[in-house]
Parts: structure tokens; sequence; C-alpha cells
């Protein structure tokens, strides 16, 4: 079950009528979750925000409901809409059209897009990390815990002891 619908999408991110729910396949929302599980979450946390989902937007835990209000819910609807754009891009320059206007608005559009997102993922990790003690199996308090951090001092371009 993904975390966010396409309904929850469009009504967060305050998209114009030319990008509805119709843009927004079940398969786009699946195929950008997995990359923020694998790529940012990591897949055992992700999976606990699955299980932990009770309906549409609600979580049984409280700690999670929270997190997913201020921070995933935009995360993930911000990057669904890159994807989106840039099938849309695609679809719009195979059709042969010659007004690149239309074609740069909507590159504009996706690096906006691409921008809030490295944002959004910015303030997530913060919160996830400060949160440390409710959000374990994140992937970043995850490796910060089990990796100890190398200073490696060089001189003259070379590593030394």
């Amino acid at each position: 079950m993904a975390l966010v619908t396409q309904d929850e999408i469009i009504n967060t991110m305050n998209v114009d009528d030319h990008l509805s729910v119709n843009n927004i396949s079940n398969s786009t929302i699946t195929k950008a979750e997995l990359y923020i599980a694998n790529t940012f979450l990591g897949e055992a946390f992700y999976t606990i925000l699955e299980a932990d989902k009770a309906s549409t937007g609600t979580f049984n835990n409280a700690n999670i409901q929270l997190l997913y209000n201020n921070y995933l819910l935009r995360l993930i609807s911000e990057y669904v809409l890159t994807i989106c754009l840039n099938d849309i891009i695609l679809k719009v320059a195979n059709k042969g059209i010659e007004n690149t206007n239309q074609v740069d608005v909507y590159g504009v559009s996706k690096a906006a897009y691409q921008d809030e997102f490295e944002r959004s993922k910015v303030m997530a990790d913060s919160y996830l990390i400060k949160n440390k003690a409710n959000f374990s199996t994140y992937l970043g308090n995850d490796i910060d815990s089990t990796t100890d951090k190398i200073i490696a001092k060089t001189a003259y371009g070379f590593f030394i002891e």
C-alpha cells in the first residue's frame, strides 16, 4: 500500500488545472516511494511506515503521524511531481511540438520541484536524526550508529596516520 494517494499529492502541492490526478499514476507514486525508501529512508523504516498506515493520511503511531504530516507527505509529493513533469516533457517533446517555450516551462517547473525535494529531504533528515529515539530504523540513524567516522589526514595529497 502506498503511503500517499493521488488526491493527497494534488491537495498538498497546489498544482494548477494542467496537472490533474490523471497525470499521477499509482505506478509513479510507487516508483517515487521505492526510490525514497531505498535511497533515503531505508527499506526497514519504510516497511514500518507502511505497516503503521491505518487509512489515507492516517497512521496508528502519533510520532509517525507527525512525521508524515510535517515532512513525508510533502517530500513524496514533490518527488512524484518531479517524475510526472519528466513524463510530460517527454510526451510534449515526442509529439514534435515546435513551441519550445512549453517544454522550457515544464523544465523550469521540474527543476523547482527537484530543488524543493532536496530541501524537504534535508528537513526530514534533520527531524529524523533529532528524534532518533522514535525513528531508530531510519537509514540515516542506522548509519550514524554503526559506522565510525574516519578522520583522514592528508599531507601533500597522501593519507597519513
